[in-house]
């Protein structure tokens, strides 16, 4: 036989009920408190941050933890961040790579003029035009930058054909290297993008080549795989040549302006440092990917990488 206590059915439902509301208004302030501090304690450090990003400071980077929302702003404001040091730290090459590469023709220019104004030679004045040149080239690189943003209309076109055009638009070029161009592309292959945009991209690899790896040089068109299952192909485009290519280490550096390699890929002396630049502003702006390559057997491989549309 089973049985309970008189003393455990005399109940006091008042005195429970009580006693729960008691701990419970003693636990909702504390946690009440606890998400407050959790959410409060991101969010200042992120007020923090801002304001030192708009004095123009470099802030340092928020840890992406907490809440779900929290943490996906704070990873965007790393992004931010991120962009705006490198953003900083290219106009800071720029303005130093201008000041020194504008100096060096005006010092020669001027040690030219007063020369002149001592023994006029036909050897000055030539050498009086050349810095010039050198100048103005200078000058047009660096409003290519500036221009690198500027949207132009995207035309779909066949692929195949358009690398002919390039390759027959560079004739003279090749010839005068003393190199060999040849077109390797699917027929059928069609894109949809700026055609003078690419054309400016394709144009600086295929300078590129010619200048530091005279010889065998391939225009490349390939088509790639969708990126998801049942979405658009896409497609890369590239200049492959047999040269010294780059060394590993360098392969990033070299998109950055005014970045030379210490040891030249020939004994003819680089540019500007600027026209890898103006393609990697390029690229940004229709959303390419640029990636340069080493091949087997030596030589680069710079390509383009056009994703499919939508």
């Amino acid at each position: 036989m089973v049985g309970f206590a008189r003393s455990r059915m005399q109940a006091n439902p008042l005195g429970a009920l009580t006693a729960a509301l008691a701990v419970g208004m003693l636990l909702v302030p504390l946690l009440a408190w606890w998400l407050a501090s959790r959410i409060a304690k991101p969010v200042a450090r992120l007020e923090l941050a801002a304001a030192h990003l708009a004095r123009g400071a470099d802030p340092a980077l928020l840890p992406e933890t907490g809440p779900r929302e929290l943490a996906e702003l704070a990873r965007h404001f790393n992004h931010m961040a991120l962009q705006v040091r490198e953003l900083s730290d290219a106009r800071a090459t720029l303005f130093a790579g201008i000041s020194h590469d504008l100096r060096t023709p005006l010092t020669r220019m001027r040690l030219a003029l007063e020369m002149l104004s001592l023994k006029p030679e036909p050897g000055l004045l030539q050498r009086l035009k050349l810095d010039i040149d050198e100048m103005n080239q200078l000058i047009g690189q660096l409003l290519d930058i500036a221009r690198g943003l500027k949207v132009e209309t995207a035309q779909e076109f066949d692929l195949v054909a358009w690398l002919r055009e390039r390759a027959q638009v560079q004739h003279a070029a090749v010839e005068a290297a003393g190199s060999v161009l040849s077109v390797h592309c699917v027929d059928g292959l069609f894109v949809r993008a700026p055609p003078g945009m690419l054309a400016r991209i394709i144009d600086n690899f295929l300078g590129n080549a010619l200048r530091y790896a005279p010889g065998p040089v391939e225009l490349v068109g390939q088509a790639l795989p969708p990126a998801k299952p049942g979405g658009p192909a896409g497609a890369r485009v590239g200049v492959l040549d047999r040269g010294t290519g780059i060394p590993a280490d360098q392969l990033d550096a070299v998109m950055r302006p005014f970045h030379r390699l210490e040891i030249s890929r020939s004994q003819a002396t680089g540019g500007f440092g600027l026209g890898l630049a103006i393609v990697q502003q390029l690229a940004h702006a229709n959303g390419w990917v640029v990636r340069l390559e080493a091949r087997e057997g030596g030589g680069l491989a710079a390509w383009v990488v056009l994703p499919g549309g939508d």
